[in-house]
This record gives structure tokens, C-alpha cells and sequence, in this order.
């Protein structure tokens, strides 16, 4: 049985590897098309470069957590648990910051404000309500954890 810890990072090198698979295949196709120079360059303008430092500290994080001693593992636990509230702050700034950028009179001007409406109604309509019923229909016999 794996800890909690292994199984989240076994899952984030599954999400990592997945995610590689399909951008190998992607730069792949696009080299057979003969467009690779294009495209790449194209893909690495949008690119959110931020992900590359998520990958780099968690590279960092894995190869410190590697070769660790058990007593070196619980003081990384403990400025881990610390830096999560950096890591949660980040992410939170980050997507508001992408939400300012977002010029939704542009969209509105192209006629695209109506397919934004239809998002924001059923995103309030059903998304979150089939989450909360998924949520609650996995989760309900759980009791929260104790903090402390």
C-alpha cells in the first residue's frame, strides 16, 4: 500500500508523462508536415512558462527527497508544508492574473459574448452541481482531518 506522498507523486509523473507523450507526438506530426519551425516556435510563444518552474521545483523537491535520510525526509515534510502556502498563493495569482489580461469587450465586439454567456450559465447551471453531487456521493462518509 502506497503512502499518501507516493501516491501523489506517482500521480504527478503519470500527469507528467502523459503530457510529454502528447507534446512529443504533437512537435512529431508537425516535423512530418513539414511545418515543425512554425509550429514550434508558434507553441513556445503561447506556452505558459510558469509550468517550467512547477517541473523545475519539482525536479529539485524529487532529487533532495531522493537522497534524503529519513530525518532529512521529515524536515522536508516540514518546509514543505510551509512553502505550500507560497505554492497556493502563486497559483491563485497566477490564473487572476491571466483573468485581468482577459479583454472580454474583444470577445463581446466579435460576437463570441454570447458563447461566453452560455459558458457562465452552464458552468453555474450544471458543472458545479454535478461536481458537488459527484463530491458528495464519493466523500460523504468521510470526516475532514483534524488540524493540529
Amino acid at each position: 500500500m502506497l503512502t499518501m506522498g507516493a501516491a501523489l507523486l506517482r500521480a504527478n509523473i503519470a500527469r507528467f508523462a502523459a503530457s510529454f507523450t502528447i507534446l512529443f507526438w504533437l512537435a512529431y506530426g508537425c516535423w512530418a508536415l513539414g511545418s515543425y519551425a512554425y509550429i514550434a516556435v508558434k507553441i513556445w510563444e503561447r506556452f505558459p512558462k510558469f509550468v517550467l518552474g512547477f517541473a523545475a521545483t519539482f525536479l529539485i523537491v524529487l532529487l533532495i527527497g531522493l537522497r534524503s535520510s529519513t530525518s532529512g525526509l521529515a524536515s522536508l515534510n516540514a518546509a514543505m508544508d510551509q512553502a505550500n502556502v507560497f505554492r497556493q498563493l502563486f497559483f491563485v495569482l497566477t490564473f487572476f492574473c491571466i483573468g485581468l489580461m482577459a479583454d472580454l469587450r474583444v470577445l463581446w465586439q466579435e460576437g463570441i459574448g454570447r458563447l461566453a454567456a452560455v459558458y457562465v450559465v452552464s458552468l453555474f447551471g450544471f458543472v458545479i452541481w454535478a461536481g458537488l453531487l459527484i463530491s458528495w456521493i464519493f466523500f460523504s462518509g468521510l470526516k475532514p482531518p483534524i488540524a493540529g
